[in-house]
């Protein structure tokens, strides 16, 4: 958790502050070790998000590249109760989740009814070998539409990306930068690829989109009409 109310001013965590969760109204602590990423952690998180998970430096590392007032924004659904924390939300009403870990099927859909118009970013540095494969299976991305070189109709997608990310009902975005720093990998570095949920018959949408114009869409508020232009 990157931010906590300190007196009433949300904070991010200095070392010797104690604050009170935005969330839970919970009491937290300031944890600014020499190894993991300096964060607020709960006393106890029984009462807490229930989709919280540890944060990772990447996972950091992506929040920071926007705004401060787009990140960690609570959501409340007043008919469930349910409230939760997304790591980024617009004020064009995107919200873009970071995720380095495994999560079941049942928790990324929950997800994905929860949130406005959901984005997932996933780390694909995780697993080296899955980043292997893609780039061992890219002949699948030489079918391309005409005139638009970075936007390809793709078969047999599930050869291609993790098969637990290609049936989302909202656009999948991996981060494969963190392990391209090779010379072999070369030609996708500064590069994500973004999986749409819309199909061409039975083919996937995969677009390769530069790192910089995709935070540049969503913080000029753009990605929502290039996309539906798009599709």
């Amino acid at each position: 958790m990157q931010y906590a109310l300190v007196n009433g001013v949300r904070s991010q965590a200095q070392k010797g502050l104690e604050g009170v969760c935005e969330l839970c109204n919970s009491k937290v602590i300031a944890k600014c070790g020499d190894i993991v990423v300096h964060h607020w952690s709960h006393y106890t998180i029984k009462d807490c998000d229930k989709w919280w998970e540890s944060e990772t430096i990447w996972h950091r590392d992506w929040k920071n590249r926007f705004p401060e007032d787009y990140r960690e924004v609570i959501f409340k659904n007043d008919s469930t109760k349910e409230i939760h924390r997304a790591d980024i939300y617009t004020p064009t009403g995107v919200t873009v989740e970071f995720q380095h870990s495994c999560i079941s099927n049942d928790e990324r859909l929950l997800r994905e009814l929860f949130y406005n118009n959901l984005i997932w970013v996933v780390d694909g540095s995780r697993r080296t070998n899955e980043y292997k494969r893609f780039q061992k299976k890219s002949h699948y991305l030489s079918s391309y539409y005409k005139d638009k070189k970075d936007i390809f109709q793709v078969s047999n997608i599930e050869d291609l990306l993790p098969s637990y990310w290609t049936d989302c009902s909202v656009p999948v975005i991996f981060d494969f930068m963190s392990i391209t720093d090779k010379i072999e990998f070369a030609s996708t570095k500064g590069f994500l690829f973004c999986i749409f949920p819309q199909r061409v018959g039975l083919n996937a949408i995969v677009a390769k989109i530069s790192v910089r114009s995709f935070i540049k869409s969503i913080v000029d508020g753009e990605w929502g009409a290039n996309c539906s232009k798009f599709i």
